[in-house]
């Protein structure tokens, strides 16, 4: 009988797209969890004997999918925001998507290479499609190639599959391990469930004479059927597990969001009308313990502007308020634009950005590629890299209780070891940003779906101001308990805790997933290598 794998035909291109665009269901702001476990399953299944450069060829197709629906909103920036005409965003957004799937194809090189065409286990058997070390393998490969697009060319941490757990049972288990651990686990429980799913159907139908195998095949899915059901049990128990604790009193928040448009920010005959509403939103809430202001919610240079946050010091320090703002710091010698945050009032501090956002903020290739389309030429990408400061921003409850606030600037949030490593002194975590960039497309509910796990990676309360929306009050489990609606001026009010205490996650961060993945890779070259038992 040919062991030929299947050609790469209409039918499997077909299910290979599909597969790869059901994935994004699983992310806000559908929240179709189940749908990840179904997707993954589907390709592991279609990677099957397949010879290394096809497994990458059908990720490629697969990633094709995911990208071309989960990353869509790219669209949406280059050509709403970044004046590019309609034929251009589109090869444009093709391109990136093309990127994309390409980085996501290349781990899967290996797995072809261990597992394809022609592969003995050691034990003699040409089928190991269920195998536990080729589930395992596939997994790994996986959360290595997230990971790989965690920092290759500054990264682009978007659509990891952990993030569509968020509401799932597996969702208590990002303290521990963190989103990649999430990833790992789903990846794995995927291919169980899929193995048990066939396991029951080729018993019940009867397929397959040697009774031998059948036994072999059903053992080795009731150890996976057990498998899924104790993590899900283990999973329950970590539901009640708090690694952090409360401190102080909770903390009154007000949220302000000025719903300014992009044209609209950086106009300077309308500096004087947004300082107003800024003033209209300010003064209705100094009753709060904190306010949050949005991205680069002053709208003009720290220092040029000097006179206003003096005025607002005042204010907010005459009722104890902490004000936590946005506004670009200019550096005068040498003469450099950060973005950044500052305290005010009862808070204090700077905090400059360290995660850039390519084309947003800065031009990768400036000199070369400055000018030759309007995208290129943004208003605000001259921003540079700031020096880092540690626990930069520390504020006041009203009993004069110091404590440690954790900012963060839009894409920052994404990183989940760089949040991770600033949380684990601070007692509260304040991300700003200005998802206007996204127009109405999915991306602003992907990126508040990534600021709730890294409230419950480091189990810590997360205030979100944006200056069009999705602002929101998240608390220590990753619970949305306020938010706001999208495209309003509005500020929401609730309250916060201060919490202190560090989860595994805090301190490890992902470098035990990774290395464990890495293990595993290494451990299937070992045993196809050197035919190992």
């Amino acid at each position: 009988m040919s062991t030929k794998p299947a050609a790469l035909n209409w039918l499997s291109v077909s299910v290979l797209l599909f597969s790869g665009a059901l994935l994004p269901l699983a992310f806000a702001p559908y929240g179709l969890w189940p749908c990840a476990l179904i997707s993954t399953a589907v390709f592991y299944h279609l990677l099957h004997a397949q010879p290394a450069k096809r497994c990458s060829l059908r990720a490629f197709i697969f990633g094709l999918g995911l990208f071309g629906h989960g990353a869509s909103w790219v669209y949406v920036s280059i050509h709403d925001f970044g004046f590019t005409g309609v034929p251009l965003a589109i090869l444009l957004t093709g391109l990136f998507v093309i990127f994309l799937s390409f980085v996501f194809s290349l781990p899967f090189y290996i797995y072809g290479h261990v597992y394809g065409q022609g592969h003995n286990t050691c034990s003699g058997k040409k089928n190991s499609r269920y195998s536990l070390n080729s589930i395992l393998l596939f997994s790994a490969i996986w959360v290595i190639g997230e990971w790989l697009r965690s920092w290759l060319f500054t990264g682009f941490p978007w659509l990891y599959i952990g993030y569509g757990h968020i509401d799932s049972p597996l969702a208590s288990f990002a303290p521990i391990g963190g989103v990649f651990f999430l990833s790992f686990l789903s990846l794995t429980l995927s291919c169980f469930l899929l193995n048990i799913a066939i396991s029951l159907y080729r018993t019940l139908s009867k397929m397959g004479s040697a009774k031998k195998n059948v036994r072999s095949r059903n053992r080795a899915a009731a150890i996976q059927a057990i498998a899924v059901v104790a993590t899900l049990v283990v999973g329950f128990i970590l539901n009640n597990v708090e690694w952090t604790e409360k401190v102080d009193e909770p903390q009154t928040v007000s949220l302000v969001q000025p719903n300014v448009s992009l044209e609209r920010k950086w106009d300077p005959y309308s500096s004087p009308g947004i300082l107003e509403e800024l003033d209209d939103a300010a003064n209705q809430h100094w009753h709060s313990d904190i306010q949050v202001w949005p991205e680069a919610a002053i709208p003009s240079l720290y220092h040029d502007i000097q006179f206003y946050i003096d005025d607002v010091q005042n204010r907010a320090t005459n009722t104890q308020t902490n004000v936590i703002s946005g506004v670009l710091y200019d550096n005068q010698e040498p003469f450099e634009i950060y973005n950044s945050i500052i305290g005010i009032g009862s808070a204090s501090g700077v905090y400059f950005k360290q995660k850039l956002v390519p084309f947003g903020e800065y031009v990768p290739l400036e000199d070369y590629l400055r000018g030759v389309i309007a995208f290129f030429d943004l208003p605000n990408s001259i921003i540079r890299r700031g020096p880092y400061r540690s626990n930069a921003i520390t504020a006041k409850t009203q009993t004069n209780h110091n404590y440690i606030v954790a900012p963060f600037i839009c894409y920052e949030v994404v990183y989940p070891d760089f949040v991770a490593a600033n949380s684990a002194d601070a007692d509260l975590l304040v991300t700003i940003s200005n998802d206007a960039w996204f127009g109405r497309s999915i991306g602003p509910h992907q990126h508040l779906e990534m600021v709730r796990m890294r409230a419950l990676e480091n189990q810590k309360y997360f205030a979100r101001s944006t200056n069009t929306g999705i602002s929101a009050i998240i608390n220590h489990h990753g619970k949305i308990t306020l938010s706001s609606k999208q495209f309003v001026q509005d500020v929401i009010t609730g309250t916060v805790e201060l919490r202190t205490g560090q989860t595994p996650f805090t301190i490890l961060g992902s470098y035990p997933i990774i290395l464990f993945c890495f293990a595993i890779c290494i451990f299937s070259f070992s045993r196809k290598r050197f035919n190992l038992g």
